[in-house]
């Protein structure tokens, strides 16, 4: 399938007299790993994302989305919940499961009446971690090895025969797929389009860049880097091109609501890491978030979005009650219907049991970790890119009092998520856990 005819398709989808959003279906596919300025519809200069690009267009792209947590477990928890990470607790191997008492988007739509349908091919995104919660049918695609990088002929037929058997009832359908993520190891057709070869290989291996993110091997603008990231891009290339082929086979009509994003970003050393879930910085917390569907005009939101109220924005719009009304973190449906709605600073953590935070308010970033007294700051309208660090030895008394305001904004709210998670128990399975290690996960992811 070609580009042009999805854009056919896809733009063709929006058009006047849309049905209202209260009787459609719902569609979610998340490609995994993926930073926000990684896709060419959010301003990179490679074309890396023609398909999603064409969708963008149709729909309303979110400028300053952010994940909840810079790795799978915990932001997907909080996009199937519609709890903080603070909330929901569910943050590493030592409690890797979303618990029954957990309510999940799924497990709304279900009691609605909605056929649920999920498909995965992250390792921690199982049945075995609670996922399935809600779902009909949930089928996960697992591998022997994290390396070899295609997306499985099921997991591309699957989701599209699931969605036709259904037809005639309100559908929900949730398609994660694994590519970007690491090993960086796209299918030959993909990586020669970034000049990738097999001699460069290596640098795409999970174990590679684990061992280079320790030692700190790689820095930023190094040829190495550029390689790293050639790799990686042609893997989004790839993810775009699956995203194409099966939302052309799904022929969605024009009263679905169709939702793209990523559960975190990835870095590529602008910040002395690579991979993901060690910091907070933009680059692994800022993701694309493309909505499309009855009531959305095509257009761009600046406003700050956390993809952890996206399972309560979502039942609004379908007209749903969302099962945490006090507890969860809100909905910004207000962006399509014109309502009044709270937005607070988004918050991000990284992985460990001693976690960076960062808080981010319009103007300001705020990078933390309050157990070893570490503090960063940065203006958002002059340093997009966090690199210029106001807290530093000739740090202004405006600064530094801008910083002591945003830290206890982050602690207060960080004390609200967390005695609302007081009423949750955190679970945990070994087998699963195990299952992850062996794949090449250290700690907690």
């Amino acid at each position: 399938m070609t580009v042009a005819t999805f854009g056919a398709l896809i733009l063709g989808a929006c058009g006047p007299g849309i049905a209202p959003a209260a009787s459609a279906d719902l569609v979610v596919i998340l490609i995994d790993a993926t930073p926000a300025a990684a896709l060419s519809c959010y301003g990179y200069e490679r074309e890396t994302t023609p398909n999603i690009d064409l969708l963008s267009q149709a729909g309303m792209r979110f400028e300053n989305a952010y994940a909840p947590a810079s790795y799978t477990l915990a932001s997907i928890s909080s996009i199937f919940t519609g709890l903080a990470p603070a909330t929901h607790g569910v943050i590493g191997l030592q409690s890797n499961v979303i618990a029954e008492e957990h309510w999940t988007l799924a497990e709304n739509l279900q009691s609605a009446g909605f056929a649920t349908g999920g498909f995965s091919s992250n390792p921690h995104i199982t049945p075995e971690g609670g996922f399935s919660q809600g779902f009909d049918e949930f089928r996960h695609y697992g591998r022997d090895r994290f390396d070899l990088h295609d997306v499985p002929d099921a997991l591309r037929e699957d989701p599209v025969e699931w969605w036709r058997e259904h037809a005639g009832e309100r559908r929900f359908l949730y398609v994660h797929l694994l590519p970007p993520h690491q090993p960086y190891d796209a299918p030959p057709a993909h990586a020669e389009l970034f000049g990738t070869d097999r001699e460069t290989r290596r640098l795409g291996m999970t174990d590679w860049l684990v061992e280079a993110d320790r030692e700190g091997k790689v820095s930023a603008g190094s040829e190495e880097a550029r390689i790293i990231r050639s790799r990686f891009d042609a893997g989004l290339h790839h993810a775009d091109a699956v995203v194409g082929d099966m939302l052309a086979a799904l022929d969605l009509g024009p009263n679905t609501l169709l939702v793209l994003l990523s559960d975190h970003g990835e870095a590529f050393a602008e910040h002395g890491r690579l991979l993901h879930g060690s910091t907070v910085f933009e680059e692994m917390c800022r993701v694309p978030l493309i909505m499309r569907g009855p009531g959305i005009e095509p257009g761009l939101e600046r406003e700050l979005t956390t993809t952890a109220s996206l399972a309560p924005t979502l039942c609004q719009l379908l007209d749903i009650r969302w099962r945490y009304p006090t507890q969860g973190t809100g909905s910004f449906a207000g962006v399509f219907t014109g309502e009044q709605y709270l937005l607070e600073p988004t918050i991000s953590r990284s992985v460990g049991n001693v976690p960076v935070w960062s808080l981010r308010t319009p103007e300001w970033s705020l990078i933390e970790q309050p157990a070893r007294k570490k503090r960063l700051l940065y203006n958002r309208d002059r340093d997009r890119g966090e690199t210029q660090n106001l807290l530093g030895p000739d740090a202004t008394p405006e600064h530094r009092k801008i910083a002591n305001q945003l830290s206890e904004q982050l602690q207060d709210l960080l004390s609200v998520q967390r005695q609302a998670g007081k009423s949750f128990k955190n679970a945990r399975n070994d087998t699963h856990r195990e299952a992850i290690e062996k794949l090449g996960y250290f700690g907690d992811d």
